[in-house]
This record gives structure tokens, sequence and C-alpha cells, in this order.
């Protein structure tokens, strides 16, 4: 059973030429399955929540925040959005400066790592096949 199931995740499948492209057999589909699941569960799920609540009415509460989805009769629901957190941002000088300064560090993080990642991956192909091997798992 053990064998069976880590199988599918180093079984190569059987290859046909289909038409100039090669396929490969559905078990290799279990190994995309997974890492699918994973983002779902850790970002897409956390995202749609961190949307739900921008997308709410703030109040002195706990939580502080409306809901967004109300049932209103046995079959009916009512959604209740609200743009007012992002005009705040927008209107409000010390929220749209934070904001500001966070995609500025934001973007100048992304230029500094392509830079650094363009030069080490220039830098590793530079260099003899024995230490290639090391140097990518830096």
């Amino acid at each position: 059973m053990k064998e069976r199931f880590f199988s599918i995740f180093y079984s190569e499948g059987r290859r046909r030429k289909v038409r100039g492209y090669e396929k490969v057999g559905q078990e290799k589909s279990y190994v995309v399955v997974l890492p699918i699941i994973w983002l779902s569960i850790f970002f897409i799920f956390p995202l749609m929540i961190i949307l739900k609540i921008s997308l709410s009415n703030a109040i002195f509460a706990m939580p502080p925040f409306t809901d967004v989805f109300n049932c209103v009769g046995e079959y009916t629901a009512q959604i209740c959005l609200s743009l007012k957190n992002y005009a705040n941002i927008i209107s409000e000088s010390y929220y749209f400066s934070a904001f500001f300064n966070s995609i500025l560090i934001a973007c100048l993080t992304t230029i500094l790592c392509l830079m650094f990642g363009f030069a080490m991956a220039y830098g590793i192909s530079c260099v003899r096949d024995s230490l290639k091997t090391i140097l990518l798992l830096l």
C-alpha cells in the first residue's frame, strides 16, 4: 500500500507521441494537483478573506467589520459591499503615504533581487560543471 501511494509521485508514466508532442500518462496529474491544493489553502483563501474584510464597512465592535453577506429571508441573501476603506487610503495623507512607501519598498526590493539573481545566474553559467551543482545549492 505504501509503495503504491508513493509511486504516483515517482512514476514515469507511459509516454506516447501525439502529433509531434510528447504526452505523459495521467499518473503525473497527481503531482500537479498537490501544489494547487497547497496554494489554495495558504494563498488564495487568506487573500479572499482579506478582500472580504476590505470590502466591508468598518465598525467599532468585535470583529471590527460588518458582514458582507446577510440572510434576509429564507431564500434571499443581501450583499453589502463598500469601497469606503479604499477611499480612505486615497483621501487621507497618512494612509496614502504609508501605502506609497510600501509600494516603493516592494518595487526597489524586486529590482534588487532581479539584479542579484541575474548576476548569480550568469556567474553560475560561467563556472565549470563541477562547481555548478555546489553554487546552485546556495
